[in-house]
């Protein structure tokens, strides 16, 4: 079963390039939006499906592992949001 996500990566000692190349063209993310602040922090928004049961925290090790070969001594953070269970809130009718 497949499930959808919004993931926001945030890593130091990686350049922008690194990141879009990993996320996007090695791993098959759309990406959202890339920012880049001050403190050396890149954050890099995207969306995207987790397949054949991986969890987020295999997806944020496989993005880990990929990002370790580029530079060993980078820092990373990822936050996950599943699109697919989203609280909401209804309000009105259609009858």
């Amino acid at each position: 079963m497949s499930r959808s996500y919004r993931v926001l990566v945030q890593v130091k000692n990686i350049t922008e390039k690194e990141i879009e190349e990993t996320m996007n063209s090695e791993l098959g993310w759309e990406q959202d939006g890339l920012c880049w602040e001050g403190s050396g922090v890149i954050y890099y928004e995207g969306t995207g499906v987790l397949c054949g049961g991986l969890s987020e925290l295999e997806a944020h090790e496989q993005i880990k592992e990929l990002l370790k070969k580029i530079n060993s001594k980078f820092k990373i953070l990822t936050q996950w949001t599943n699109l697919d269970e989203i609280p909401f809130e209804e309000y009105g009718s259609l009858e």
